[in-house]
């Protein structure tokens, strides 16, 4: 078998739920639960201050599974590939539906003719999608590699108990194929890693589905992690500035944080000495912080804000985030002959940079996202009905026999969802025709 060459992204699909919220039906609930006077104080918090404009939800026939295998159904229909083309499946996900049990068992139920595909979970906050999409491009680099492709699933549901950390949710699934002379080659000699930690963001109760949560140090841990990732890269490509790439492609937890991580960024640039000790004092600095994101806001419009659309419409996906970004970036630009960064981020905590280059026709890509009809084919939904499904996916959590109550009509054709919890808890699929 020959070396491979080009190794990278050769196709990518988006599955999102048809539910969603928008963050200024939020801002009115607040409203109407603290009253008339808190108006000035929240009016604009969620919609201004995260920069968010609405996020998706699942009903109770959606857990993460589902959405997982609704993304590659729907990637292996408009793409048109086979079972047996894959050697290798990997999920990444925080948004677990047993202990035990992988998500990427499930999955399998879309592979009965073909079980020899090797690959289980990846788990660590927001980072376990990047943990399989790497671990799939070594795989293929690898001796072991039997010629297949490789697909990479990343599932998540971002729900909050604190109703003030509920503009910050949201949920998606993307299905990546990896492979040899691919349109969007992963660089090589651009990875670069930035592992510690912490207790940001963590899930520690088993009977509670929902994180413990410090935001203000989630948000400074991912500045920390940001900045090493980049400066490690720099020392090892000299000259390295923003200039040097078209996009910068984050995770995203919302929209306002990313304009930040845009100031830090240009920041460094103007700060070359990796051990400035004005990087490490200005990075919990607020106002510096705020002035900087400020600074380069240019910067931010042409590099980054193209590849927001999912993010600002559908919420923080987790580990499906980044990829959320990368479709919104493949469906909102002419990409032929770019150089994208990316950045990974998950709590506790894990991060990645590196680099895609975009080498041919990625034409059909965008075509097959269809990102603004997906979106426009939603369903508006009341936040009282957001509160009600949130609920029920506690009770989904927690109870054997289950019996999904929510209206199959708010699942797409062709959907996978959650027929029911048997009495021995054991999750029944079924596609929606």
């Amino acid at each position: 078998m020959s070396v491979p060459q080009n190794i990278g992204i050769k196709a990518i699909q988006v599955n999102i739920p048809r539910s969603y919220v928008t963050q200024d039906d939020l801002e009115e609930t607040e409203i109407s639960i603290l009253g008339e006077e808190s108006r000035t104080k929240i009016k604009g918090k969620f919609t201004k201050g995260l920069g968010q404009t609405a996020l998706s939800f699942c009903t109770d026939h959606e857990d993460t599974a589902s959405i997982a295998m609704s993304a590659v159904q729907k990637l292996m229909d408009t793409y048109g590939y086979k079972p047996t083309d894959f050697g290798r499946l990997e999920i990444g996900s925080e948004t677990a539906i047993d202990r035990s049990k992988s998500i990427k068992s499930f999955v399998m139920q879309l592979f009965e003719e073909n079980h020899s595909i090797m690959g289980v979970d990846n788990t660590n906050a927001c980072y376990g999608g990047t943990a399989a999409f790497l671990n799939s491009l070594a795989w293929i680099e690898s001796s072991q590699w039997d010629g297949r492709l490789a697909l990479v699933v990343c599932a998540d549901i971002a729900v909050y108990d604190d109703r003030a950390a509920r503009p910050t949710g949201g949920c998606g699934a993307v299905a990546m194929v990896l492979g040899p002379d691919a349109p969007i080659v992963f660089e090589k000699g651009s990875l670069t890693n930035y592992f510690t930690h912490s207790f940001d963001f963590w899930k520690p109760n088993p009977a509670n589905p929902h994180p413990k949560v410090d935001g203000p140090l989630s948000l400074t841990l991912y500045y920390e992690c940001l900045e090493n990732c980049y400066m490690q890269f720099r020392t090892r490509h000299p000259g390295t500035t923003l200039d040097k790439f078209d996009y910068v492609v984050f995770h995203t937890p919302f929209q306002n944080h990313i304009k930040k991580c845009t100031g830090r960024l240009n920041f460094l640039d103007q700060h070359q000495d990796n051990n400035d000790p004005e990087i490490i004092k200005t990075r919990s600095e607020h106002q510096t912080v705020s002035q900087q994101s400020h600074d380069a806001a240019q910067i931010f419009k042409d590099k980054v804000q193209p590849a927001s659309l999912m993010s600002a419409m559908c919420g923080n996906g987790y580990t499906a985030s980044l990829y959320m970004a990368l479709s919104s970036l493949i469906f909102n630009r002419d990409l032929t002959g770019k150089r994208l960064m990316m950045f990974s981020y998950g709590s506790g905590a894990a991060s990645s940079m590196y680099v895609l280059n975009v080498v041919g026709d990625i034409k059909f890509m965008k075509d097959a996202l269809n990102l603004e009809e997906r979106l426009a084919n939603r369903v508006q939904r009341k936040v009282s009905d957001y509160d009600h499904d949130i609920k029920l996916a506690d009770q989904l959590y927690r109870t054997a026999p289950y019996e999904p109550s929510c209206s199959l009509d708010l699942i797409e054709s062709g959907a996978w969802y959650l027929e029911k919890i048997d009495d021995n808890w054991r999750r029944i699929y079924k596609r929606k025709e």
